[in-house]
């Protein structure tokens, strides 16, 4: 590959994929064509062996390139070694998928992607992909015309689609009325003069996508930064191996003692943790131990849950996936021995307030946020509240001495209520283990806690956390990813990470392209003008090029809904995406239901991520999921509808929200591996949402 012209090496690439392929099936006929090939090759070993989803995914991506090998063959377009490299990873993927063996050429291959092992790209690489990346934002530029011709371009290709599909069953009839000796009967005749004129047919579309400039260039384009992209990606996951930070800090774990890994979004923090899990469980086999060590893998949800055993299973750790669980359902199994026949009842708690409420300086709803969402979840004793006057992180109005002794004196009663009745709220209960281990430790069981996105749990529920755990608790999270709530002092809970933390800088999930707006975007000014110090010292550092990340506006949702369902048409039809690998995230369930009922209606299937049945494995449809619960995971491509910002609590302070709002938005566009598509309002209401339009429209001047 070094050396010789990129172009004609993927036209090598099919040539030999499509040669193999007519051997093997041993059909050489003229009617039959390199896509219908890999479709059928495809189908037949999905149904005589198993093979990992990237392999098969190779077959979708030879398709799509054959736009690139056209421009190749008919129009002369340049190709860099960049894609040349895309070429010999899926032609990998295709030789395993084969049982192609081992050969020298093989091997070659191999050695020719050795630079993608350093995770980074040689400087006239990374030009090239850029120089195409700006090609792409001019075409961007011209947003009425690319939109119009874009829809046009899908229709033309699908007509296209449609008489090719009709001329091979033409062709399969004539054959059988060869095969007769009926060459001249009237059928015949009849089949010759629908082919001749869908062949004309197929010309002058062929003529009127041609015509369609813009358009044409756009889609190459994307198709290109696209395959470049997914290649890499397949490849990068196909090693099985840590980079040398993220196996440096593996090292550093010695599971003596608390530790926590922190790092951006995208920057493998998981993984870590999970091979952190590994390691225990290996040392355990090594040293001959009969019984594994006691653990547990603790994240903030089901969702989180669901895909971080997911991702165990992937590296091995399937068998112990029972032990990955979320805070509330291994907290709350622990309830029963700190406060034998409690339950857990949020709406009870909500009466109790409404009952026992009597401040004229503070409504039933915020009295219970003051209560639940601060005093119990940060388990704040009367002396620091009432006379130390702790500060009220985040929360709305000041309260003088007089109001906190009456807020926490309507704390006492609702405690006593909720003791009399055994029905705690959420955060009540975790003080209640809490107490109950510190008073007999016995009741502490599992030696190991490894606790996955730890900035996103209660306080309180680390303080009942590590009071559970014999020996260390290993974290991973980043307080600039908080969704829920401001950072706090591990020391508060027991937790001792001094000079036991190490940070992750480098971003194996997203694109240069998605890395660099998403940081732009974090770094902008809040309201009262201060910005995250923290996150201007350790900005993540991306390391692949990718599509440019793009904003579609609309005067109203209608406006949007419609903009949302023309992308997903180009990107399954044109761009050829599986449905699954589309993830759609909005700001709330009533947007939910409204988008994925919209989507439904248009023909397509969708599959909710908060549904109970849902599957990581499995799930086959377009997946959407409100803003909060995508957090921790990793998808292909992310279109993120933005009717109007995530709601938060009206009891906190103005910066709070704010802060807490582009803390999601941003971790939203990190969740996204490929491509970034922002669906917003011409006009949002809500700062955070201008901000982020404004930096699509201060990159395009």
């Amino acid at each position: 590959m070094q050396g010789g012209d990129p172009g004609f090496f993927i036209l090598a690439v099919h040539s030999f994929v499509e040669s193999w392929l007519r051997d093997y099936f041993q059909d050489q006929r003229r009617t039959v064509f390199m896509n219908d090939l890999l479709i059928r090759f495809s189908d037949e070993v999905r149904q005589t062996a198993w093979h990992k989803r990237t392999e098969f995914r190779c077959i979708n991506d030879f398709i799509l390139e054959q736009d690139q090998t056209n421009a190749v063959r008919h129009a002369f377009k340049d190709l860099d070694i960049e894609d040349a490299r895309g070429a010999a990873s899926r032609l990998l993927s295709f030789c395993s998928m084969a049982g192609v063996s081992a050969s020298s050429e093989v091997e070659a291959l191999k050695a020719s992607l050795k630079l993608w092992d350093e995770r980074s790209s040689r400087l006239d690489d990374i030009e090239r992909i850029t120089r195409l990346g700006y090609q792409l934002a001019v075409a961007k530029g011209q947003r009425d015309e690319l939109e119009k011709e874009v829809g046009q371009l899908r229709a033309f290709a699908h007509a296209k689609k449609d008489a090719e599909n009709r001329l091979r069953v033409l062709e399969s009839e004539l054959e059988q009325e060869r095969t007769a000796r009926r060459q001249s009967s009237a059928r015949s005749d009849e089949i010759r003069r629908e082919k001749a004129g869908l062949k004309q047919e197929v010309a002058s579309l062929e003529d009127k996508i041609s015509e369609l400039s813009t358009a044409n260039d756009y889609i190459l384009g994307l198709t290109r930064m696209t395959l470049y992209t997914r290649s890499r990606i397949d490849y990068e996951r196909e090693l099985v191996k840590l980079s040398s930070d993220q196996q440096q800090i593996l090292s550093e774990i010695t599971l003596g003692g608390d530790f926590l890994v922190k790092g951006g979004a995208g920057t493998g923090k998981t993984l870590v943790l999970l091979e952190a899990l590994g390691k225990l469980l290996r040392s355990a086999q090594d040293t001959g131990s009969a019984n594994h060590p006691s653990f547990a893998l603790i994240t903030y949800s089901d969702t989180l849950v669901k895909y971080d055993r997911y991702v165990a299973s992937i590296i091995d750790l399937a068998e112990r996936e029972e032990r990955i669980l979320s805070a509330d359902v291994y907290l709350e199994s622990k309830l029963g021995f700190a406060a034998p026949g409690a339950v857990i009842d949020a709406e009870r708690f909500a009466e109790i307030i409404d009952e026992e409420a009597r401040l004229s300086f503070m409504s039933s709803t915020d009295a219970a946020e003051e209560i639940e969402g601060y005093l119990f979840a940060n388990d704040v004793t009367e002396r620091e509240y009432c006379v130390d006057l702790v500060e009220r992180s985040g929360m709305k109005s000041r309260l003088s001495t007089e109001q906190r002794r009456a807020v926490w004196e309507l704390r006492q009663r609702v405690a006593l209520v909720m003791e009399a009745e055994k029905r705690y709220s959420r955060n009540y209960s975790r003080t209640k283990i809490r107490a109950a281990v510190q008073a007999d430790t016995s009741l502490a069981t599992d030696e190991y806690l490894f606790i996955d996105e730890v900035q996103d749990l209660a306080p309180v529920d680390l303080m009942a956390l590590k009071a559970l755990t014999k020996k260390a608790i290993i974290m991973a999270g980043d307080n600039d990813q908080a969704i829920f709530r401001k950072g706090f002092s591990f020391k508060r809970a027991g937790i001792d990470i001094v000079g036991k933390s190490r940070t992750i800088k480098l971003n194996f999930r997203n694109t240069i392209q998605i890395n660099d707006l998403a940081e732009r975007y974090r770094h902008r000014l809040l309201p009262d003008g201060d910005i995250s110090k923290k996150a201007h010292e350790r900005p993540s550092q991306a390391f692949r090029p990718g599509p440019s990340p793009e904003l579609l506006s609309a005067t109203d949702k209608q406006g949007l809904l419609t903009k949302l369902h023309e992308r997903i048409s180009v990107l399954i039809d044109l761009l050829r995406y599986e449905p699954r690998n589309l993830t759609v995230l909005v700001p709330d369930l009533d947007v939910l239901d409204e988008t994925a009922s919209f989507l439904r209606g248009q023909g397509l299937e969708v599959d909710a991520i908060n549904d109970s049945t849902f599957e990581f494995g499995t799930s086959t449809g377009i997946r959407i999921s409100t803003m909060h619960l995508a957090k921790g995971i990793d998808f292909a491509t992310v279109l993120l509808f933005l009717p109007h910002a995530p709601r938060q609590a009206e009891c906190y302070d103005e910066l709070f929200r704010e802060t807490m709002t582009r803390n999601l938005v941003y971790v939203c566009m990190t969740r996204a591996m490929e491509q970034l598509v922002i669906l917003a309002l011409d006009e949002p209401s809500e700062r955070a949402l201008r901000d982020l339009v404004s930096e699509f429209e201060e990159a395009r001047e």
